[in-house]
């Protein structure tokens, strides 16, 4: 099989005519993963020729996997589909058209013919084909060089590649296409991590990641912030990231997630329950709607993600790991709603700990006070670390090598390891 980096672009039309592209690119050959997706303008900045109303390109580059050579890929693949999306190649190279098919990047570095280069000398002068190249991998080695892509490109002259925050995407097209491409069937170990936008979420993602994970990062509200994280970790690892927003309170949402993670990877390791809902509810103020809203999210969301994702965590001898709280041992007043989901949690990861042995271990870490919350004090802050024999704030790094522990630990299950500076112990 051969590998082909193809560019892929559009300014007619361009989301509906790139997704029906790489529909099209899918049922001829293997789609392996996509790069971002760029916004251009029709005429680059150092070409003076003035182009009225013309509307911007998307670009973006996708890795395919093919049994044809690279003149059989061009000529009985990509021409041809170019047709059927109503592209017609003119000599005018700033011309609108619903698609541009181009190979970039072939197997093989031989001069296939007098209209096919390998590697594509644009890699070289587009800085958005030099950026989809790397950001699908940029330690590939060009035909007749011997230094990674990415340094070619920063050894070029004249070469400027935008930085990151300058670049303009479509972010929502590139989440569609991956949806589309559907299942990569992976041999590296996925973890889903909930509430995984922020604070302790994204540091155990980031951990995971590390670990030469594929990790899912799922939120609730901050869509900036998740994106954000998934953006940086692709970066690394282009195709090891996957978003997935959902309100776990709903019904359905804890087995829709999972099918998602199916759907995409085919397989989970690791589930990370850590996405909670905290705030105090005196007893004389609090609601059924309080009530509701608390166990819905710290306990009954991580039961039933448990339940959907056991065939695919049996079939990995996989883990789970529930993120409780000290406050489970040691309530805090005006708390109890909150105390008691964790609690419960506590419970809920020593039963199935039972239940799903010996295939699935299942463990819980209770952190102490790791980060403020917005509602503490000053005052309240004080008395915390006082209360701590550490006499210390953790960090969030003492929970995600907590869960790397866990994760290497094969004869560990039913546990709480708590992870307090010691305030568990104080009198």
């Amino acid at each position: 099989m051969n590998r082909a980096y193809v560019s892929v672009a559009s300014n007619i039309r361009p989301r509906e005519n790139i997704l029906k592209a790489i529909a099209r690119l899918r049922d001829a050959s293997r789609v392996l993963t996509v790069s971002r997706c760029f916004v251009t303008d029709a005429i680059p900045a150092e070409d003076q020729r003035a182009v009225k109303d013309q509307p911007q390109f998307i670009n973006c580059v996708v890795l395919v996997e093919t049994a044809s050579g690279a003149k059989e890929f061009k000529w009985d693949v990509l021409r041809p589909l170019e047709a059927e999306l109503g592209r017609v190649r003119t000599e005018d190279r700033y011309a609108p058209r619903p698609i541009d098919l181009d190979i970039l990047l072939f197997d093989s570095g031989i001069r296939v013919d007098d209209d096919l280069v390998n590697p594509d000398p644009e890699i070289f002068t587009r800085w958005f084909l030099a950026q989809g190249i790397l950001d699908i991998d940029g330690g590939v080695v060009l035909p007749n060089a011997t230094a990674p892509f990415r340094v070619s490109v920063a050894s070029r002259p004249g070469m400027h590649v935008p930085s990151d925050h300058a670049v303009p995407e479509d972010r929502q097209l590139r989440e569609d296409i991956l949806a589309m491409v559907g299942s990569e069937p992976t041999s590296e170990p996925v973890a889903l991590v909930t509430g995984a936008s922020q604070r302790v979420g994204a540091q155990i993602v980031s951990t995971l990641h590390a670990r030469g994970m594929r990790v899912v990062v799922h939120y609730r509200h901050s869509d900036d912030q998740a994106r954000a994280l998934c953006d940086a970790l692709d970066r690394t690892r282009p195709g090891s990231v996957m978003l997935a927003a959902a309100d776990l309170t709903s019904p359905d949402a804890p087995q829709a997630l999972i099918d998602a993670v199916r759907s995409r990877w085919g397989r989970l390791d690791v589930l990370v329950n850590n996405a909670a809902v905290f705030y105090p509810t005196p007893l004389e103020h609090s609601t059924v709607a309080d009530w509701d809203a608390l166990t819905g999210a710290n306990l009954r969301a991580p039961y039933f993600l448990a339940q959907a994702a056991l065939p695919l965590l049996q079939a990995q001898g996989g883990s789970i790991i529930n993120m409780v709280d000290v406050y489970a041992e040691r309530p805090r007043p005006n708390y109890a709603i909150y105390c008691a989901t964790k609690a419960g949690l506590v419970a809920l990861t020593r039963a199935l700990a039972r239940e799903l042995a010996p295939t699935i271990r299942v463990n819980a870490i209770a952190p102490g006070a790791i980060l403020w919350s917005a509602e503490s004090t000053a005052a309240d802050q004080q008395a915390i670390l006082a209360k701590t024999p550490l006499a210390t704030l953790g960090r969030v790094e003492d929970i995600s090598r907590a869960v790397c522990y866990l994760l290497d630990a094969p004869f560990v299950t039913g546990q709480v390891m708590t992870v307090d500076g010691g305030r568990s112990i104080a009198d």
